[in-house]
């Protein structure tokens, strides 16, 4: 047994005696105290009073910290869109986004942890010309820029779709009517869409919400054909 374990092992059974002895001494510092009325008897009435005041304290803490954690870590929902092409796998306690953009085929977020997900997919046969998925997802950062004040957007990197879709990832940031927002956005493609998978945050909140973004993303599923692999769309350019 390492030092770690035993280390682990007295912390336990250190806890056990405080939480044990705590309320043993406090009804005997009382007793005492009624039938002595003794000083000694009486500080240690107010130590043990004041100890077990602090261990309530620190389960209440533990109990909000585990429900807290289940809420975070609750079952994800299989959200299928509604043109039936895709699906993604979301957090349960998110629910559909209000007043969100009518071509969204999956729109859903938590309000209280201004965490969003978008996902519009465009049929290619309503493009006049093939389009490269580099080439789409120029347009469409374009037309984010345009929406946004003061844009700013990071290179486009390889996403982190499960095989075997591929696309490209771009960090955006910017404001709209006056609020700072931090966009993930993802283009991808099988052999009939192109799509695009939008998420969003506040700068405050970015950093938690990220990781769950990526967990998104990672979930993603085309329900068509997958795309063929080519170079263009494994490996977008700086």
């Amino acid at each position: 047994m390492g030092a770690q374990e035993i280390g682990v092992i007295f912390g336990i059974i250190t806890a056990l005696l405080l939480f044990l002895g705590i309320p043993a001494l406090f009804i005997l510092a009382l007793i005492k105290t009624i039938t002595k009325k003794s000083k000694g008897w009486i500080a240690l009435l107010i130590i043990t009073s004041i100890l077990g005041l602090g261990a309530i304290g620190i389960i209440a803490f533990g109990a909000h910290k585990g429900f807290k954690q289940i809420a975070d870590n609750s079952e994800k929902s299989e959200v299928k869109s509604s043109d039936g092409t895709c699906l993604i796998e979301i957090p349960g306690n998110w629910s559909e986004i209000p007043d969100s953009n009518e071509d969204a085929s999956i729109a859903k977020g938590n309000l209280f942890k201004e965490q969003y997900v978008m996902v519009i997919s465009e049929s290619k046969a309503d493009l006049e010309e093939e389009v490269s998925l580099q080439t789409y997802g120029e347009i469409v950062l374009q037309m984010m820029e345009e929406s946004l004040k003061e844009a700013q957007y990071e290179q486009w990197e390889v996403s982190d779709l499960t095989h075997p879709l591929s696309g490209m990832t771009c960090h955006l940031s910017g404001s709209m009517d006056g609020i700072k927002i931090k966009y993930l956005l993802t283009v991808t493609e099988d052999q009939g869409h192109f799509y695009q998978i939008l998420q969003w945050s506040i700068p405050s909140k970015w950093e938690k919400a990220l990781p769950v973004f990526q967990e998104i993303l990672k979930s993603f599923r085309s329900l068509k054909n997958s795309p063929e692999k080519n170079p263009a769309s494994k490996r977008p350019s700086a």
